[in-house]
Protein backbone atom coordinates (compact mmCIF):
# COMPACT_ATOMS: atom_id res chain seq x y z
CA UNK A 1 0.00 0.00 0.00
CA UNK A 2 1.31 3.39 -0.82
CA UNK A 3 -0.01 6.96 -1.32
CA UNK A 4 0.83 8.52 -4.71
CA UNK A 5 1.26 12.32 -5.22
CA UNK A 6 -1.80 13.07 -5.87
CA UNK A 7 -2.60 11.88 -2.36
CA UNK A 8 -5.24 9.13 -3.56
CA UNK A 9 -4.11 5.19 -2.23
CA UNK A 10 -2.79 2.90 -3.85
CA UNK A 11 -2.26 -1.22 -3.48
CA UNK A 12 1.01 -2.90 -5.76
CA UNK A 13 0.92 -6.40 -6.57
CA UNK A 14 3.39 -8.68 -7.61
CA UNK A 15 2.50 -12.16 -8.92
CA UNK A 16 4.46 -15.21 -8.53
CA UNK A 17 3.14 -18.60 -9.29
CA UNK A 18 4.43 -22.13 -9.68
CA UNK A 19 7.83 -19.92 -10.82
CA UNK A 20 6.17 -17.53 -13.24
CA UNK A 21 6.61 -14.35 -12.37
CA UNK A 22 3.72 -12.08 -13.37
CA UNK A 23 3.57 -8.23 -14.32
CA UNK A 24 3.55 -6.14 -11.30
CA UNK A 25 0.41 -4.49 -10.83
CA UNK A 26 -0.65 -0.92 -9.43
CA UNK A 27 -4.33 -0.61 -8.20
CA UNK A 28 -5.60 2.63 -7.42
CA UNK A 29 -7.86 2.61 -4.82
CA UNK A 30 -10.69 4.95 -6.32
CA UNK A 31 -13.19 2.71 -8.40
CA UNK A 32 -11.94 3.84 -11.58
CA UNK A 33 -11.26 0.90 -14.49
CA UNK A 34 -8.23 0.36 -15.36
CA UNK A 35 -6.61 -2.22 -18.09
CA UNK A 36 -3.92 -4.68 -16.96
CA UNK A 37 -2.75 -7.21 -19.28
CA UNK A 38 -1.99 -9.49 -16.84
CA UNK A 39 0.63 -12.50 -17.26
CA UNK A 40 -1.13 -15.35 -16.60
CA UNK A 41 -5.14 -14.28 -17.18
CA UNK A 42 -4.81 -12.24 -20.03
CA UNK A 43 -6.12 -8.72 -20.71
CA UNK A 44 -8.26 -7.70 -17.58
CA UNK A 45 -10.17 -4.59 -16.30
CA UNK A 46 -10.24 -3.84 -13.12
CA UNK A 47 -11.70 -1.24 -10.36
CA UNK A 48 -10.51 -1.33 -6.49
CA UNK A 49 -11.48 0.74 -3.83
CA UNK A 50 -11.66 0.96 0.29
CA UNK A 51 -14.89 -0.34 1.69
CA UNK A 52 -16.39 -0.09 5.07
CA UNK A 53 -17.25 -2.61 7.81
CA UNK A 54 -19.66 -2.77 9.91
CA UNK A 55 -18.86 -4.09 13.38
CA UNK A 56 -20.93 -7.24 14.58
CA UNK A 57 -21.05 -8.13 18.43
CA UNK A 58 -17.18 -7.78 19.30
CA UNK A 59 -16.70 -10.61 17.39
CA UNK A 60 -15.25 -9.22 13.45
CA UNK A 61 -16.88 -7.04 11.09
CA UNK A 62 -19.00 -7.82 7.97
CA UNK A 63 -17.75 -5.62 4.49
CA UNK A 64 -20.15 -2.89 3.40
CA UNK A 65 -20.33 -3.65 -0.43
CA UNK A 66 -22.34 -3.18 -3.36
CA UNK A 67 -21.71 -6.32 -4.99
CA UNK A 68 -20.69 -6.38 -8.80
CA UNK A 69 -21.48 -9.75 -9.39
CA UNK A 70 -24.87 -10.79 -10.91
CA UNK A 71 -25.05 -14.01 -12.29
CA UNK A 72 -24.22 -15.91 -9.97
CA UNK A 73 -25.66 -18.43 -7.35
CA UNK A 74 -27.28 -17.35 -4.03
CA UNK A 75 -24.05 -18.09 -1.82
CA UNK A 76 -21.89 -15.23 -3.24
CA UNK A 77 -23.40 -12.51 -1.15
CA UNK A 78 -23.26 -14.86 2.42
CA UNK A 79 -19.94 -15.51 0.94
CA UNK A 80 -18.68 -12.47 0.51
CA UNK A 81 -20.16 -10.50 3.10
CA UNK A 82 -18.89 -13.61 5.74
CA UNK A 83 -18.12 -12.10 9.21
CA UNK A 84 -14.11 -11.22 9.19
CA UNK A 85 -12.09 -11.14 12.69
CA UNK A 86 -9.93 -7.92 12.90
CA UNK A 87 -8.02 -6.61 15.68
CA UNK A 88 -9.07 -3.06 15.18
CA UNK A 89 -8.77 -2.18 19.06
CA UNK A 90 -8.43 1.89 18.25
CA UNK A 91 -12.17 1.75 16.51
CA UNK A 92 -13.77 -0.51 19.54
CA UNK A 93 -16.40 2.12 20.07
CA UNK A 94 -17.94 2.44 16.16
CA UNK A 95 -20.63 0.01 14.68
CA UNK A 96 -19.05 1.05 10.99
CA UNK A 97 -15.55 1.41 10.33
CA UNK A 98 -14.20 3.32 7.27
CA UNK A 99 -11.42 1.59 5.14
CA UNK A 100 -11.50 -1.85 6.72
CA UNK A 101 -11.39 -4.16 3.62
CA UNK A 102 -10.68 -4.06 -0.29
CA UNK A 103 -12.99 -4.40 -2.58
CA UNK A 104 -11.93 -5.20 -6.24
CA UNK A 105 -13.74 -6.50 -9.44
CA UNK A 106 -12.10 -7.62 -11.93
CA UNK A 107 -13.70 -8.50 -16.15
CA UNK A 108 -11.50 -10.34 -18.54
CA UNK A 109 -12.00 -8.90 -21.46
CA UNK A 110 -11.67 -11.86 -23.98
CA UNK A 111 -12.84 -14.69 -21.78
CA UNK A 112 -16.36 -13.86 -20.47
CA UNK A 113 -15.07 -14.00 -17.15
CA UNK A 114 -15.48 -11.81 -13.80
CA UNK A 115 -13.86 -11.66 -10.66
CA UNK A 116 -15.05 -10.08 -6.95
CA UNK A 117 -13.15 -10.16 -4.81
CA UNK A 118 -12.95 -8.57 -0.36
CA UNK A 119 -9.42 -8.59 0.65
CA UNK A 120 -8.96 -8.09 4.59
CA UNK A 121 -6.30 -8.42 7.16
CA UNK A 122 -7.95 -11.15 9.11
CA UNK A 123 -6.98 -13.46 12.30
CA UNK A 124 -7.68 -16.96 11.94
CA UNK A 125 -6.70 -18.35 15.70
CA UNK A 126 -4.27 -16.60 16.88
CA UNK A 127 -2.22 -15.42 13.66
CA UNK A 128 -3.16 -12.79 11.44
CA UNK A 129 -3.41 -13.47 7.61
CA UNK A 130 -4.05 -10.84 4.49
CA UNK A 131 -6.53 -12.64 2.88
CA UNK A 132 -8.96 -12.49 0.25
CA UNK A 133 -12.56 -13.73 -0.33
CA UNK A 134 -12.75 -14.60 -4.07
CA UNK A 135 -15.77 -15.47 -6.65
CA UNK A 136 -15.44 -16.35 -10.09
CA UNK A 137 -17.88 -16.42 -12.56
CA UNK A 138 -18.22 -17.39 -16.34
CA UNK A 139 -20.90 -18.44 -18.40
CA UNK A 140 -21.40 -22.06 -17.24
CA UNK A 141 -20.18 -21.62 -13.40
CA UNK A 142 -19.59 -19.99 -10.52
CA UNK A 143 -16.22 -20.54 -7.82
CA UNK A 144 -15.58 -19.80 -4.60
CA UNK A 145 -11.81 -19.64 -2.93
CA UNK A 146 -10.56 -17.91 0.79
CA UNK A 147 -7.16 -17.71 -0.01
CA UNK A 148 -4.61 -16.78 2.88
CA UNK A 149 -1.24 -15.14 2.34
CA UNK A 150 0.91 -15.17 5.57
CA UNK A 151 2.66 -11.92 6.54
CA UNK A 152 5.94 -12.12 6.96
Amino acid sequence: MGSDTDGSTSMRLEQASGGLKGEPENRQLTWAEFEHNDTLFGPVIIRSHYIAGTRYLDKGFRPIVELQTTAAGSDVRPFLTELIGADLEAESGHMTVEKVFIHDFVRSTNSGWTAEQIWALEIIGEEEFLTRRVVVVNSTSTELAHVLYRRE
